[in-house]
């Protein structure tokens, strides 16, 4: 029994040690990405974030790509004629 009790001691640190190890290189990454390549966090949580930009976005009786384009109700307009 003392063996199995050493062996669940080890596993417990070892799952402990990464489990740091995991949480200081996350960190370093939003160091990272926080100082040197300027990316902020969002304003929000994700969700709200998520929210407004899908709030954002136009219906799809609303505003579609017809009312932009007028050619694309039509489709092409063919060439004109080289020959009278």
């Amino acid at each position: 029994m003392g063996s199995f009790i050493g062996l669940i001691g080890f596993v417990v640190i070892l799952l402990t040690f990464f489990y740091y190890f995991s949480i200081i290189v996350i960190l370093g990454a939003q160091m990272n990405a926080y100082f040197l390549e300027r990316i902020q966090p969002l304003p929000d949580g994700l969700g709200t974030f998520l929210s407004r930009a899908v709030g954002r976005m136009p219906r799809p009786g609303q505003a579609s790509r017809m009312n932009y384009y007028p050619s694309a109700r039509t489709g092409p307009r063919p060439r004109p004629s080289r020959y009278y």
